[in-house]
């Protein structure tokens, strides 16, 4: 059985080393290289040089879906509620109807790690 750590792992293997960019709406929200991508709870975590070669560690949600580009150079974390639904219309409206005004700033948004070239 594959756990979610494994998926984790292996998915950010080719990325390791490499300079990347975080990027949530079209807005750049870390970018650094990638020193060490692991699972720690319900939580994606990134250890990520700075521009002053210092390691600083990110924490972000585990998303509901995770899609790999087909040249490996992009991955895109999924939080939308349609993708948590499974796309079922019915499901989807209930729990939209009952998402409070405050919500988590990646609700309904994709995160997209993209390698530097």
């Amino acid at each position: 059985m594959i756990t979610c750590k494994d998926i984790i792992e292996d998915t950010f293997i080719p990325f390791l080393q490499h300079e990347i960019k975080i990027i949530c709406s079209g807005k750049t929200i870390r970018h650094g290289k990638l020193l060490l991508a692991c699972m720690r709870s319900h939580y994606v975590c990134f250890t990520i040089t700075n521009n002053y070669n210092e390691p600083k560690s990110y924490e972000i949600p585990y998303p509901f879906d995770i899609t790999v580009d087909h040249d490996n150079t992009k991955i895109i974390f999924d939080y939308t509620i349609n993708t948590l639904c499974n796309s079922n219309y019915t499901t989807s409206n209930l729990l939209e109807s009952n998402v409070q005004d405050k919500t988590h700033r990646f609700l309904n948004q994709h995160i997209i790690i993209d390698i530097i070239v």
